[in-house]
């Protein structure tokens, strides 16, 4: 007779849960990063609220950075939820993991469409943008413009172009960049044609990142269900044998 041993298949699983412990990783930095951006958010809001920036502007800003350290905070939880479970194969931690990256999978997908339109939108906005529409920007407008994209006015002509004292992010700004006989107003070019390159910029980073984090996600939620325990991981190997004494009545089969 056979003596059998029950034994899991524990050596059928180590790519995914090395997998998972990677991509978790991953999620993790992500994370952090996204937590110091929406920190960074809230501080340039605070920092320009007394400024001529509208109330609305200021109030967006600080809502989306709490929205940013929010999902910042529920991914550094989860992630260290998944790494526990692809360590351990606990169902109990495998489960919440793929449903919460389930759930995050479609927020990010229809956050992503959503921002990808609204910055398209205002890529066509900006590229349809006149002399006279620049002209009515406020002297604030033109400097936070000015100072986000490297350009001085309107064309390379530098028509329309501030450069009075520095109104946005004056705290690390002691002089306007744009100022008469300045290098980067020499060698600038219009924030017209700038500001329609640094859209078509943002355009393709941004549908990356939001490309590369679905595919992150994607694949964590395949990896942690690969890594969960089933019954089909249990098997048997012969492990000895033995005989029967013969004073010991066989059961019979039926």
């Amino acid at each position: 007779m056979y003596e059998y041993h029950q034994f899991r298949h524990e050596s059928k699983k180590w790519f995914s849960r090395v997998y998972l412990l990677f991509i978790n990783a991953i999620l993790f930095a992500l994370a952090v990063f996204v937590m110091i951006a929406g920190w960074a958010v809230i501080k340039l809001a605070n920092d320009n609220s007394n400024n001529v920036l509208a109330e609305n502007v200021v109030g967006t800003a600080k809502g989306t950075g709490i929205a940013m350290m929010t999902v910042g905070s529920i991914i550094i939880v989860s992630s260290l939820v998944g790494s526990i479970g692809g360590c351990t194969r606990d169902n109990k931690m495998l489960k919440p993991y793929i449903a919460i990256m389930g759930l995050l999978f479609i927020t990010v997908l229809a956050g992503g469409i959503y921002f990808l339109v609204r910055l398209t939108a205002d890529s066509k906005k900006w590229n349809q943008l006149g002399l006279n529409d620049w002209n009515a920007f406020t002297d604030y407008q033109k400097d936070m413009y000015q100072t986000s994209y490297g350009c001085c006015g309107f064309n390379d002509d530098h028509t329309g172009n501030y450069a009075g004292a520095p109104l946005f992010d004056v705290s690390s700004r002691t002089s306007n960049n744009c100022a008469a006989g300045s290098a980067t107003f020499t060698s600038s070019y219009g924030c017209s044609a700038t500001g329609n390159a640094w859209y078509r910029v943002w355009l393709i980073i941004s549908g990356s990142i939001f490309a590369g984090l679905l595919l992150v996600l994607l694949t964590g939620i395949g990896a942690a269900d690969q890594a969960k325990k089933r019954a089909s991981d249990v098997g048997y190997q012969v492990t000895g044998m033995y005989q029967p004494v013969d004073n010991i009545p066989m059961t019979p089969k039926y």
